[in-house]
């Protein structure tokens, strides 16, 4: 399954860092259902995060990296939105990246 949570409804950038990643974790266990979510801010994070709860995903990776997210001690808005989905039971896998 493939959502585009973005305002102008992409589903593709110009880095295939979340693809590579998505197809190693099929590899690991293949015939599992995937849900990708193309997202941009926090607030589509935060809605994509809300829609993989609702929907039961065991797993969910987020293979995103952005400058200032987070102020790296452990808080702050990203680190807030992605906290709610293991008190629901959701491990959430951060595939962090630096981007310059």
């Amino acid at each position: 399954m493939t959502r585009s949570f973005r305002d102008d409804g992409e589903l593709e950038i110009d880095d295939e860092h979340g693809t590579a990643v998505a197809e190693i974790i099929y590899d690991i266990e293949q015939g599992m259902t995937l849900y990708l979510a193309a997202v941009e801010t926090f607030g589509e994070i935060d809605e994509a995060i809300t829609y993989m709860i609702d929907n039961g995903v065991d797993v969910i990776n987020m293979s995103l990296g952005c400058v200032g997210c987070a102020p790296g001690n452990g808080e702050g808005v990203a680190i807030e939105i992605v906290e709610r989905a293991p008190k629901r039971a959701q491990p959430v896998i951060a595939d962090r990246r630096r981007r310059v």
